[in-house]
């Protein structure tokens, strides 16, 4: 595979706060394990030595501050709404966008790549917007992590209210971002044929490009106080059930713990060895149903955020590991921390919508695979689980064909032979 000299632009790499720092660090280290020299200008805050990216050369964007004329019209509720219905952008975030424009065009007048690969973060696609206003040569990919903007998100993560003026200009102006773009990747295949729906004339320039499973070493990962708490230690003579990652509102458990509770009943002598564990911050909007449920018999809620290091260790660690989505028809999603359960070769149980892309990726044969609110295919998989261990057989989890999928090997393959193929790169 030939050598290539990439720039990414990446707005967070900021593995112990956010999942989007989590995923964008590792497709980074995805590519450097692919042997190209990898450059990349960011815009986390963070006050970090990013010892998990040796290797690769960081810069910084220079962040100019708001002058007092600006911070004066941010305070009038009025002026600064008016501005948003400008452009959808508003005062701060057009600087935002600025701030990155001047530092790309300044960095390549000294640099010259022979690709550019464009990462996001949450919500903002600040540097997206502003290499759609770059004038260069060098092919650059847009990679689309999630629905942009938000009134193209799915139900029920979206409403009417997001169908408003401002997301109207933002999808515009979206628009002419994919329109510029050489390529536009995204994660999960559904996703791609999601957005395609809502800005015709790109299909023939997506490709799809899996979120990377594990590999980055523990051991160089910084921790976090919340790795201390005692309760994170498991009893390996118990079946330890595990979720990580933020609990998302409309990600609601309830179905999970009815389940859980009825299973508890009908298997009395499960109770003692069954242990259910949910590890990271709640949504405001279901902290109440928690309370109501961090009590009961076997479920441990552990209402804080731990470092990505320590989610490896217990992701390993853990006899069964969960996944749940959004009681909906669709899921155009791939969340990052299945690419992680993937390549970790921990079992995991898969609560997804009849149509997702994770549904998609396990296939209908998958048999820890049911819909959120399916309490009865819930115990019937809990089930499962305890004849298991009755027997004294392990759950064991050995997709070749998914390992491969989420693999650095792969996402190098797929990005580079594209990139080669599209943009004719001839580099000796």
């Amino acid at each position: 595979m030939q050598r290539l000299k990439i720039l990414i632009l990446v707005e967070n790499l900021s593995i112990n706060k956010t999942s989007s720092g989590i995923g964008r660090s590792k497709l980074i280290m995805c590519l450097k394990h692919g042997k190209h020299d990898i450059s990349c200008l960011h815009d986390d805050e963070s006050d970090l030595s990013y010892s998990w990216l040796e290797g690769i050369s960081l810069d910084k964007i220079r962040n100019s501050k708001l002058n007092s004329f600006e911070r004066f019209l941010l305070k009038i509720p009025k002026i600064r709404g008016a501005f948003t219905y400008l452009d959808g952008f508003g005062i701060s975030f057009s600087k935002k966008i600025k701030d990155w424009y001047k530092s790309i065009n300044n960095h390549l007048k000294e640099n010259q790549y022979d690709l550019i690969l464009v990462l996001g973060t949450g919500m903002s696609f600040a540097a997206h917007f502003a290499m759609a206003k770059v004038k260069t040569n060098i092919p650059w990919i847009a990679n689309i992590h999630d629905p942009f903007p938000k009134k193209f998100y799915p139900l029920p993560y979206s409403s009417e209210k997001d169908k408003n003026l401002v997301n109207h200009l933002l999808a515009n102006n979206f628009k002419r971002v994919l329109d510029k773009a050489n390529m536009v990747s995204f994660p999960s295949q559904l996703l791609m044929e999601w957005m395609c729906g809502f800005y015709q004339g790109i299909e023939g320039k997506c490709i799809v490009i899996p979120h990377p499973g594990i590999l980055l070493n523990p051991e160089e990962l910084p921790r976090t106080k919340g790795d201390e708490d005692s309760r994170l230690v498991f009893d390996e003579e118990k079946i330890n059930i595990l979720h990580l990652g933020t609990l998302l509102g409309p990600r609601n458990p309830t179905h999970l713990f009815n389940a859980f509770n009825s299973f508890i009943l009908s298997y009395p002598d499960a109770k003692d060895y069954f242990k259910l564990y949910f590890v990271g911050s709640v949504a405001p909007e279901l902290k109440e149903t928690i309370k109501k449920f961090e009590n009961k018999e076997g479920i441990v809620i552990i209402e804080k955020r731990i470092s990505y290091r320590k989610s490896i260790e217990l992701m390993q660690s853990a006899t069964v590991l969960l996944i749940i989505e959004a009681i909906a028809k669709q899921s155009p999603f791939l969340p990052g921390k299945f690419s992680d359960y993937v390549y970790s070769k921990t079992p995991f149980i898969a609560l997804t919508p009849m149509h997702s892309e994770v549904r998609r990726l396990l296939g209908e044969g998958y048999e820890y695979m049911t819909e959120t609110d399916d309490e009865e295919g819930l115990i019937l998989i809990f089930k499962k689980v305890w004849k298991l261990y009755q027997a004294g057989e392990k759950i064991t989890f050995d997709r070749l064909d998914l390992i491969n999928y989420v693999s650095k090997e792969n996402i190098n393959s797929i990005l580079i032979k594209e990139a080669i193929a599209k943009f004719k790169i001839n580099k000796n």
